[in-house]
């Protein structure tokens, strides 16, 4: 059985999954992916990035606003999670399909996280907007932030702000750990 490795290095083999993984971002418009370690210097670089790009596009002003809301959101759940796995890297993509923009996020979280997120999400799903507005304010009210899960919050802000479900997945990779992934859709039309 092949490795990653073996198929990196295999001049053939490297040439085909570098021609795929150029299809599949081209497929997907990303303006910028990203996998490794999230600190505050990484942050601040890929908002950076992410605004020369969006600038260079004369995006609109509130789209922009939106797209740099919900990245934070999705920046600071991936570096100040307490449900991610310390050490493990992460990973972020903003691409764009038709008239959204669509944030994707990922990281290994231990999986007896699992069914809390689960429960978040599903939740978040069940509330309209304007459930979402009281719920997040209540959160905010009672100082969640500080002593309760900030995740929630996070993802709450999400939803309230793209309007949108949050897509999610997770994907066992052993005994203890499962990696998380998000997408977040922004619509430009709404």
């Amino acid at each position: 059985m092949k490795t990653i490795n073996d198929v990196i290095c295999n001049s053939d083999e490297s040439s085909t999954y570098v021609m795929d993984l150029n299809k599949i971002m081209s497929t997907h418009h990303f303006m910028l992916c990203y996998k490794g370690n999230f600190n505050q210097n990484m942050i601040r670089s890929i908002l950076s990035m992410t605004e020369k790009k969006m600038n260079n596009s004369e995006e609109d002003v509130l789209i922009k606003k939106k797209v740099f809301n919900v990245l934070v959101e999705c920046l600071q759940n991936i570096s100040k999670s307490s449900m991610m796995v310390e050490g493990e890297q992460a990973l972020l993509m903003i691409g764009k399909s038709g008239d959204n923009y669509e944030i994707y996020s990922g990281n290994i979280v231990l999986k007896n996280k699992k069914s809390e997120l689960k429960q978040i999400l599903n939740s978040i799903a069940s509330f309209g907007k304007e459930e979402l507005k009281r719920l997040y304010k209540l959160l905010m009210i009672n100082d969640t932030l500080v002593n309760g899960s900030s995740i929630e919050v996070a993802l709450i802000d999400i939803a309230k702000k793209t309007g949108n479900n949050i897509i999610y997945e997770f994907k066992d990779l052993d005994e203890h750990t499962t990696f998380f992934s998000l997408k977040t859709v922004i619509n430009r039309n709404s």
